[in-house]
């Protein structure tokens, strides 16, 4: 749990509330429009190639699992290189037409290389994952974190929103070269056909699912940039990042959920009592943290985005229902992702990105950064009923 707090809330808490007030509004909403399209480009592959290990890893001793593990990190690493090498060539292009701002490619550049260090050091922890040393990995997510708030603040007070683009880079570079001279094996043990071609049944449709899945939230930034106005983006982006941290222990819990449902084959060996525990789990996740939001989050919004306004608590507002079904997606998915078949994930997300992205194009033009916020409330409806549909139906096929 402290690892995904360390690695996702010091970043949405204290680096991109201290950078917003640094570089402007305006420019932050720069910032974020370029780290959406950026990470709809390449987030994902370091992420399906997880899901593969999780699979697999535990079927192969202990040389086996080195050369499994090496096979991953070349995989994703040449996925990497092609996607940034394509991705940068394509933003030049779009630059040199005039198609992209100057701004948005200045910030742009350094956050679209960025990636490859990023996916490489996400996946070059899963193993510690699968072990259950979550310990060891909190502490490699916090030295990541130290390092992207320090470099991303330094950059941001140097050169506004493009000095920030280049630290967050900087410091997701310094992470991941770190970790590789203290396990510099992982990437010394070669490459396996077979087990890539393993790798590969999974990567390809997790991948998707990944990039499906994300799209959604990101592509509702962009629309909303680009039909209106880069302050727009900042004031959603300040109450989905409010929304986040009352839900930050839910999506820590389904965090670990998955790395525990690692060690059973069948839904079927799953405990009794673990049933009737989740049940109330999921009772308590879907109530209890959309209250707090209600009661807390203006003054949490104050307080991390002072300069934000009225705005940003309006569409916060809006953004409470979402959390309910948001608790039910960190809950209900693991289970999918762990027993059901891989097809699953990917239909789940496409009807999820599908329930985004069609308010999303219907309301933002007419109703601004409400019809955003509205948008992300229909897509985590429609992605919360479908992660607990096939979680139910999982349970219940194992009940016949």
């Amino acid at each position: 749990m402290g690892e995904h707090i360390t690695n996702t809330g010091l970043p949405r808490l204290v680096l991109f509330p201290l950078a917003a007030y640094i570089v402007g509004k305006e420019h932050f909403g720069v910032f974020v429009t370029a780290l959406s399209i950026a990470a709809i480009i390449g987030a994902q592959p370091a992420n399906g190639l997880v899901t593969g290990m999780i699979r697999h890893l535990s079927t192969y001793d202990k040389r086996g699992q080195r050369l499994f593990y090496s096979t991953a990190m070349r995989m994703c690493s040449w996925a990497m290189v092609a996607i940034v090498g394509v991705g940068l060539a394509t933003l030049l292009g779009g630059a040199s037409f005039g198609i992209i701002e100057r701004l948005l490619f200045q910030c742009l550049v350094p956050l679209l290389i960025s990636l490859y260090p990023e996916n490489q050091f996400f996946l070059g922890l899963t193993e510690l994952r699968v072990q259950r040393r979550f310990r060891e990995r909190t502490v490699w997510y916090a030295m990541r974190a130290i390092l992207v708030v320090a470099f991303g603040l330094s950059g941001a007070l140097v050169g506004g929103a493009v000095g920030f683009a280049w630290g967050y880079a900087v410091g997701n570079f310094l992470s991941y070269g770190i970790l590789m001279v203290r396990r510099s094996e992982w990437m010394s043990g070669g490459y396996d056909k077979e087990m890539g071609q393993s790798l590969k049944k999974v990567w390809l449709h997790m991948s998707i699912a990944g990039v499906i899945s994300l799209s959604g939230p990101y592509l509702n930034k962009i629309v909303l940039g680009f039909y209106h106005t880069y302050t727009d983006v900042a004031d959603l982006f300040a109450a989905s990042a409010i929304v986040f941290s009352f839900l930050v222990v839910v999506s820590c819990i389904g965090y670990v959920l998955l790395s525990l449902l690692a060690r059973y084959a069948t839904i079927a060996d799953l405990p009794k009592a673990a049933r009737s525990q989740l049940f109330v789990l999921v009772v308590a996740s879907a109530t209890l943290p959309a209250i707090l939001l209600w009661v807390a989050g203006p003054v949490a919004l104050r307080i991390l985005f002072p300069s934000f306004g009225e705005k940003s608590e309006d569409l916060l507002r809006i953004l409470v229902w979402a959390a309910p079904f948001a608790s039910l997606v960190y809950l209900m998915r693991p289970f999918v992702l762990k027993f059901a078949p891989t097809k699953v994930t990917p239909l789940v997300n496409g009807l999820s990105l599908a329930g985004t992205l069609i308010p999303t194009v219907l309301l933002i033009p007419w109703f601004h950064a409400t019809g955003a916020a509205w948008a992300v409330v229909v897509g985590q409806a429609v992605a919360g009923l479908l992660w607990t549909y096939y979680t139910i139906k999982l349970f219940w096929s194992h009940m016949q």
